[in-house]
């Protein structure tokens, strides 16, 4: 066997974070038919169990001669629930769509935790578009500052604890915790991917490699743009959530060689501290409740 070439380590501004562009083991799955969240969906491959396959070679932010490259890409969100998780698993490369527009109602910057009165909203509050001097429809994710006037920090870190400080794994992951809400970091998406990537890690997710969409100077709009972006990382598959069968042009995937394959969120239920049960909350829930056993809940 050759020996491998070293691994060549690419910036990443996301709390030290880097991409490895060698050779490796990487997961893929086998299609099933689509049923999406409720058992209704768009009848297109989508991904069900996995099996091992081998890269030959890739590097990131540029397109590359690969046996199979799975790439997912998805804006990102504040300590998001277990299907972004199931996402990343799947993919060989994982694209934060940071150069998008930032919608103020969506998942950017807020998600849910479960607390004994019921689930609760956690909200990073962020400047206005003005002190950016855009507009807030054209104010990008990349863009976007946290606004750091209220000790909203400190107020998160005092809702998990109280809420959690029951369940069989907060201990493990108490300093954790206390390490995301003791920065005081200024660009919203530096804040939520670092932490994406460090929740990652404890799901026990190694193999995909991180990227942000800013970095590959796509131009195109819509679905072009994703093609783009795809096409300059050199991806074969793009694995997508259950509701974008219904925009998605795979004859344009189709053209470009990419291969479109739809998640199918189907998940076994487990013990939550605070019925009734809610499969949706922050994947946080799921890693206080069943520690490093989570992914048998995911994938």
């Amino acid at each position: 066997m050759s020996r491998r070439r070293p691994t060549k380590r690419h910036a990443c501004r996301s709390r030290g974070s880097a991409v490895r562009s060698d050779a490796t083991d990487v997961p893929a799955g086998d299609p099933v038919v689509c049923r999406g969240s409720g058992g209704e969906g768009c009848g297109r491959a989508c991904l069900g169990p996995r099996r091992r396959v081998r890269r030959t070679a890739g590097v990131a932010g540029h397109r590359a001669r690969v046996s199979r490259l799975r790439c997912v890409i998805l804006q990102p969100s504040y300590i998001p629930w277990r299907g972004y998780f199931h996402q990343i698993q799947k993919a060989d490369l994982f694209i934060f769509y940071d150069d998008v527009q930032f919608d103020r109602r969506g998942w950017r910057n807020r998600n849910r935790v479960k607390t004994s009165s019921g689930v609760q909203w956690l909200t990073v509050p962020v400047n206005s578009s003005a002190s950016s001097g855009v507009q807030w429809n054209e104010l990008q994710i990349r863009d976007v500052t946290i606004n750091w006037d209220t000790p909203w920090n400190r107020k998160h870190l005092e809702t998990l604890a109280r809420s959690y400080w029951r369940s069989p794994h907060y201990k493990r992951y108490e300093t954790m915790l206390e390490r995301f809400y003791s920065q005081q970091t200024e660009k919203l998406a530096d804040l939520t991917i670092g932490m994406t990537i460090e929740l990652a890690r404890e799901l026990g997710i190694e193999g995909t490699q991180f990227l942000r969409s800013s970095t590959l100077g796509a131009e195109r709009s819509k679905t072009d743009r994703l093609i783009d972006l795809l096409s300059k990382v050199g991806a074969t598959h793009y694995i997508s959530g259950p509701s974008a069968c219904d925009y998605l042009d795979e004859a344009a995937f189709a053209s470009a060689g990419i291969a479109l394959e739809f998640m199918s969120y189907r998940y076994p239920e487990y013990e939550q501290l605070h019925p009734p049960y809610d499969p949706q909350v922050s994947v946080l829930d799921l890693l206080m409740m069943k520690g490093p056993d989570a992914g048998r809940y995911i994938w």
